[in-house]
């Protein structure tokens, strides 16, 4: 058998506290087995049939690649910041795979980022503590992964988003804390 994931008693969990498997992983268990308790190495892994579950986790947090979006995949609260920034990600489509991030105490920053298509992998997000700052994405097309946002206790700025159409994924949002910034 496996050895249980276990957290410290609290609801906190720091995402480099939990063990994902890498991409030079796959294909290395049978989808149905569970890692070894004899093999070290392989007992902190997490086979295809374990999860782990949504956590609160802290601090700041930069994403750049897909890698890096993986990080927070099990994230439901982030008390921190996460910025998006000059990144190769065309979409954020990983956090899809445990719909865990609902909340996000401080600012969520979106910017320069060439390739970034849409925002789907944030469709779960209801809550920004801080500001909303979508500025400087030139592939940009469409926020419709925002569209189960709330709440945003800061302001929310668009900016310098050419291919953006339409504000749809906005059309959710309840309260704004302090406006809401429009500019090309």
């Amino acid at each position: 058998g496996a050895d249980a994931l276990e957290f410290d008693g609290s609801d906190t969990a720091n995402p480099s506290d939990l063990s994902l498997p890498s991409e030079s992983d796959e294909g290395t268990a049978e989808p149905d087995s569970l890692a070894s308790e004899d093999s070290e190495e392989s007992s902190n892994d997490i086979s295809d049939t374990q999860t782990l579950p949504c956590a609160t986790c802290e601090g700041d947090f930069k994403l750049t690649t897909e890698d890096d979006v993986a990080t927070i995949v099990h994230c439901s609260t982030i008390n921190g910041s996460v910025t998006i920034s000059e990144s190769t990600l065309v979409n954020l489509s990983v956090l899809h795979e445990e719909g865990c991030l609902e909340e996000i105490t401080g600012a969520l920053a979106i910017s320069q980022n060439e390739n970034l298509e849409t925002l789907d992998g944030l469709d779960t997000l209801v809550f920004v503590g801080g500001n909303l700052k979508i500025e400087f994405n030139s592939a940009l097309m469409e926020i419709d992964g925002l569209s189960a946002l709330t709440e945003v206790q800061g302001e929310v700025d668009l900016n310098h988003n050419h291919q953006l159409i339409d504000l749809d994924g906005l059309l959710n949002l309840e309260t704004l804390g302090k406006g809401l910034r429009l500019w090309d």
